[in-house]
């Protein structure tokens, strides 16, 4: 059992003084020892790759190899026996955690230990996969069936475990009841020695720290299985996500941004069908990632309560027969009554969390809606209604969850509540029907059981619940497993010379709608396809038909593509990288000279040299620092610079500026790099038509003209609806200023070397980082979701309600002791009973007092948040990616809605019950304060030694899952391109990695209570052998009486589950508080734009009347510390005229525009319009006068 131990880790000395007992305790800790938490050998296991083997996917199951990590691998891969039972390889992480909190630092992402190699993600994930894949084989997959052949092995081995703990856990109550015995008797009356008393102590103590080592490791070893399987289901989702069908029905006019939609929907004019996502869109995805998945997390480490529930209850009635014979089925009579009301209260409780989750789908489908369209929300003014319908979206959800929180409360009460009842009916029975006496002995072992029964009656609704919420999310991801995929990828062309043919009877979207009839289009090698026609038409659609986004079926018809696709969307999609890493989808890839000549062809030497720091320069999930111009350029040089077969461009030159359009004309497609290559582009541009071997044209659903562009001139097809020339209007925000505009120009096409990132003195303005704090969560915080809750009122009175339910709790085990030790007769039943029944009452109303408060509090922060985000300045969306917000808005809800309300009431109802033990055991011999306060000062020493660890931790692990959303939204917004170009393995990775950060932290945080918890029922443990010897001392003299030992003894049993509770919610607390913080963080500290409505003495009812427009010396950046933008613009526009406003790509033109609609405030300067300063009146009485057609 022993190895070598590593004595590198250095732990504490707390910890030191464990191993004296760890090697009393060997038979115990072989047994931890092949516990699933896995005893980690001194060498890491092979790799499944060498690092020269890099990464690399098997298929589309999402099968992926991981190359390993460079970092130092865990300590717990090394520790020896000893350590590894105490978990002091983790006590240096709470050592340095607790340093640097008293030099007001923190744990960084750096600190954390990586994972060890059972853990790693792409482990879980080929475990998981292997199963579905074997599922899918068959008429009706079933993803319990996956879940259960990779993780059962697991779950299985903490079985063992669980089951010797439960053994051990009636070793108490039998030991008890001979102690009790002993001192009422005492041992020279009962004819036994004083000695034998004392080992019946020891006994307890030995059964005590027993249990402490096997309850850590089975914890450890439930939670570690349950984040494998939430990581593996992630993983698979997100695998899935970038497989699955982009749409049910037709997308909207290809050229109609979702912006027009949105438009003609907050217009309440009847609006065409958008495309959404089949099984709910984002919302459900990100439901999905975020609270679906966690719900497997919170269910595993109680799974074998399946088994281990009924055997304790089994056991408990055993040994109550053995002490109250027959008496014993009134309370079974009173179990089963429970039992009946708790299933049916458990279907009803899962059929509405089922609707409860849909409405929560929908209210996030709407929320990143509005993350993706806020410019337009307040270029229109529809803030208002916006935060109007996603309040309704909130109401429904909220209406839903507090009728499953009130089931939840009934299913509750029936189990919590029934341990008191229990014992009222076994005892009345006892007493009036068998007519006996309720001695000590029998009253205290009996409610020793009674508490033990209260465990799992108190834990079969809450692992009720689990396993309601866990089959629920089970279904949703499921279904969305078993959702329609896109078409394999096109087969090769049949016919010789070809690179593309599509040969189709029709084309149609998912609902059947047409979209084209009769197509039979062929390309053939290195020639160049120009699609044209009008708007709307069809092109786009064409388009996903060829990537197989668009399925066609067989008897419809069929696409063949001869070689690797290049595709540029058109909509820009940029990843959350620097430009080069977008470029090159390579973060660490140097400079080579096709990527120079990649920039040269795409035009972007005049934008790196304006770029604060070049091609290093990051650009954000939302494409910061570019213009939209810029940004289709990132797009294109992407495409150009993987060297692909064919190349399919989609409208690429209509967001480019005129002379930018030719120069990508002229050295692009007809340049170089793309010589030899097929070229697919839809465009309107003159430009680029001519340069075409073969010119497609659709019009009225179908291909109106195939042929040369030398025909396709005196066709009927050719005219100005077809091809026209764009003038776009950048809307991104150029950080330059006019000599560096002209430095940029006369640059424009040169054959320079890319400009390094340490040229630049200026900082590049990057996406903000998640907000991570230090230290413990301020009072202040407390105090705004405990004004959020109803206040000091509705505080007071929960309050009130816990102080009673708990009260009669303990007023009735008190008089329990009197009763039984001044006979026991049926006399004192009455008063028992009483307090039995206001138990009951009080447990009801406290527990539906805690739903009404804690919903309240969750519904007014969701609400403030809400409003702060739509009131936000547009600057903390450039800087903020959608991941961080959506975290509040999804995760952080989530934990507001049902965790949080719940741990504030335990954490008051374990500090009650700790301090109820403290004063029981008092009552037994003041001799005992010598003892207690010792314990608790290292009690107390130990949790503030423990508390700064886990709180980084769980601090780093909600920081680390903002990124997992970012990346998951960031992909969803480019997942055709990201198919079409064949980047799932290197997206996959990077969702990989990041959940990995993630998941280190998780893990640890999760070590961290069980780190303390051993050592806190090591505690508890010196306070049941330290009453149950001094009550022995004292009744050899008589003086204490059985009863007052028995309850004693019976809560200091309770002592260790009770710190153990205490120490475990106050962690929870603080965590989960960390939510409000984080929330309450957006509600107060985002920047926010200015009033809505101002009155200002001017502003008539008609205003603007005329529409004159005076702009006075504007001087405009977008945010301190950035180059000025518009410096000293003055010009004047007259009522009624028509200015078209010029200029080269990031010059200003849509600064300018903003400015108008004050999406920016000005610096210095004026504007007025009808001689009204628009900075004087109210955002919404500007901006609902103004319209604006965005790009």
């Amino acid at each position: 059992v022993i190895t070598t131990y590593d004595r590198a880790s250095k732990p504490g000395g707390v910890a030191l003084a464990f191993e004296a007992v760890e090697l009393l305790l060997s038979v115990v800790s072989a047994a931890a020892y092949l516990a699933p938490s896995g005893r980690r050998g001194s060498t890491r296991e092979p790799p499944l790759l060498s690092e020269e083997d890099g990464i690399s996917m098997v298929g589309d199951g999402g099968r992926f190899a991981r190359s390993l990590s460079t970092r130092e691998p865990s300590p717990e891969d090394q520790v020896g026996i000893m350590g590894w039972l105490a978990f002091s390889w983790f006590t240096p992480i709470v050592d340095l955690a607790f340093q640097r909190d008293k030099e007001s630092g923190k744990l960084e992402p750096t600190d954390v230990y990586p994972l060890t190699n059972r853990n790693v993600a792409n482990k879980q994930l080929e475990r998981l996969d292997q199963q579905w894949q074997v599922e899918l084989r068959k008429e009706k997959p079933a993803l319990l069936s996956a879940m259960t052949r990779a993780f059962f092995a697991e779950v299985f081995s903490t079985a063992w475990v669980k089951l010797l703990n439960d053994c051990l856990h009636f070793v108490g109550p039998f030991l008890l009841n001979r102690i009790i015995n002993f001192v009422k008797g005492t041992g020279e009356e009962a004819g036994e020695e004083q000695w034998v008393g004392y080992a019946y102590a020891i006994g307890m103590v030995l059964s005590s720290a027993c249990q402490a080592f096997l309850m850590a490791h089975y914890f450890q070893g439930g939670y570690q299985t349950g984040m494998r399987l939430r990581t593996a289901l992630i993983l698979m989702s997100y695998s899935k996500a970038l497989r699955v069908l982009p749409w049910p029905s037709p997308p909207p006019p290809e050229e109609a941004p979702v912006e027009q939609e949105e438009t003609r929907r907050c217009c309440k004019k009847k609006p065409k069908k958008k495309p959404s996502l089949p099984t709910g869109g984002m919302g459900q995805m990100t439901n999905i990632i975020s609270a679906d998945t966690d719900k497997f997390t919170f269910l595993m480490p109680y799974f074998n309560l399946i088994w281990s529930c009924p055997l304790q209850i089994i056991i408990c009635f055993v040994m109550l027969f053995n002490y109250v014979s027959w008496s014993l089925f009134a309370g079974v009579v009173v179990m089963i009554g429970f039992t009946i009301v708790s299933s049916t209260v458990a279907g009803k409780a899962r059929k509405i969390q089922q609707e409860a989750m849909k409405a929560k789908d929908e209210r996030l489908k709407m929320e990143v809606e509005l993350l993706k369209i806020v410019k337009i929300i307040k270029f229109y003014a529809w803030e208002l209604a916006i935060e109007d319908k996603v309040k309704q979206l909130r109401n429904q959800e909220l209406a839903l969850q507090l009728r499953y929180k009130l089931w939840n409360v009934a299913l509750f009460l029936s189990f919590s509540l029934s341990p008191v009842l229990v014992a009222l009916g076994t005892f009345s029975c006892y007493t009036l029907a068998e007519g006996k006496n309720l001695d000590a002995a029998t009253a205290f072992t009996s409610l020793s059981l009674f508490n033990i029964l209260s465990f799992p009656l108190g834990a079969m609704p809450m692992m009720a619940r689990f396993f309601m919420e866990a089959a629920v999310a089970k279904d949703r991801i499921e279904a969305f497993l078993l959702s329609p995929e896109v078409s394999a990828r096109p087969t090769p062309a049949i016919t010789a010379g070809q690179a593309v043919e599509i040969k189709a009877s029709k084309l149609q979207w998912p609902d059947k709608t047409l979209l084209l009839n009769e197509v039979d289009i062929s390309v053939a090698k290195g020639d160049m396809l120009v699609i044209v026609g009008k708007t709307g038409v069809g092109k786009s659609g064409l388009l996903y038909a060829l990537l197989g986004e668009l399925p066609i079926p067989a008897e419809d018809g069929k696409t063949y593509l001869t070689g690797s696709i290049g595709y540029c969307a058109q909509s820009a999609w940029i990843r959350n990288a620097t430009l080069r890493d977008n470029i090159t989808n390579s973060p660490s890839l140097e400079a080579d000279e096709r990527y120079e000549a990649v920039l040269d062809a795409c035009a972007m030497r005049a934008d790196l040299e304006v770029l604060p720091q070049g091609d290093q320069t990051l650009i954000g999930d939302r494409g910061i620092n570019l213009s939209g111009g810029q940004k289709q350029r990132v797009a294109l040089a992407r495409a150009v610079y993987a060297n692909p077969d064919i190349y399919i461009l989609d409208d690429v030159l209509s967001a480019l500026d005129s002379h930018v359009a030719s120069h990508i004309c002229s050295k692009l497609l007809r340049g170089p790099l793309l010589a030899g290559k097929t070229v697919i582009l839809v465009t309107h541009s003159p430009k680029a038509v001519p340069l075409a071997n073969q010119v497609v044209c659709l019009e009225g659903k179908k291909v109106a003209f195939n042929g040369s562009y030398e025909a396709f001139k005196g066709s009927s097809a050719m005219n100005e609806e077809v091809i026209h020339e764009d003038e776009p209007e950048p809307v991104a925000k150029p950080e330059v200023d006019d000599k560096k505009e002209k430095t940029a120009e006369k640059s424009n096409g040169s054959n320079g070397e890319v400009k390094k990132a340490e040229t630049s003195p200026k900082k590049a303005a990057a996406p903000a980082h998640e907000e991570r704090r230090s230290g413990a969560v301020a009072w202040q915080v407390y105090g705004a979701y405990a004004k959020a809750c109803g206040g000091v009122p509705a505080v007071g009175v929960f309050l009130l309600t816990v102080a009673i339910s708990e009260g009669s709790r303990n007023f009735s085990d008190a008089w329990l002791a009197h009763w039984s030790g001044t006979g026991g007769s049926a006399s004192g039943l009455g008063m028992y009973a009483l307090a039995a029944a206001i138990c009951f009452v009080a447990g009801i109303t406290y527990s539906t007092c805690r739903v009404f408060v804690g919903q309240r509090g969750s519904r007014v922060l969701h609400e403030r948040c809400l409003h702060a985000l739509l009131r936000a300045h547009m600057s903390f969306f450039d800087l903020t990616p959608n991941g961080q917000i959506l975290n509040r808005l999804a995760e952080d809800t989530n934990i507001l809605d049902y965790n949080l309300p719940q741990t504030m009431s335990a954490n008051i109802i374990w500090f009650w019950r700790a301090a109820s033990i403290v004063v029981v055991c008092m009552l037994v011999g003041w001799y005992l304060l010598f003892l207690m306060v010792p314990m608790f000062v290292l009690y107390a020493r130990l949790a503030k030694r423990y508390l700064p660890a886990t709180r980084d931790l769980r601090r780093l692990d909600a920081a680390a899952r903002s990124p997992i959303f970012s990346h998951f939204s960031e992909s969803m917004q480019g997942v055709s391109t990201i198919r079409a170009m064949q980047q799932q393995e290197r997206a996959l990775h990077t969702n990989m990695t990041r959940l990995e950060s993630q998941m280190e932290a998780y893990y640890l945080s999760n070590t961290a209570a069980r780190w303390l918890s051993l050592r806190l029922q090591f505690n508890g443990t010196i306070l049941v052998g330290a009453v149950s010897i001094l009550g022995i001392f004292l009744s050899t003299n008589k003086q204490v009486s059985a009863g007052l030992v028995g309850l004693a003894i019976t809560y200091a049993l309770r002592l260790t589950d009770t710190l153990n509770q205490v120490n475990r919610e106050s962690a929870d607390r603080e965590t989960q508080m960390v939510s409000v913080e984080r929330v309450q963080n957006y509600v107060t500290n985002v920047k926010q734009e200015a009033p809505l409505r101002i009155s200002h003495p001017s502003m008539g009812t008609n205003w603007p009347s005329r529409g004159n427009i005076q702009v006075d010396k504007v001087v405009m950046r977008y945010r301190e510390g950035l180059p000025v933008v518009l410096n000293g613009i003055c010009l004047e526009i007259k009522a009624g005229e028509r200015v078209g406003i010029v200029g080269r790509t990031g010059c200003g033109k849509s600064s300018f525009l903003s400015t108008l609609l004050r999406l920016v405030e000005l610096e210095s300067g004026s504007i007025t319009v009808d001689d009204v300063d628009i900075s004087q009146i109210g955002l919404h009485d500007l901006r609902s006068k103004v319209a604006m057609i965005p790009q």
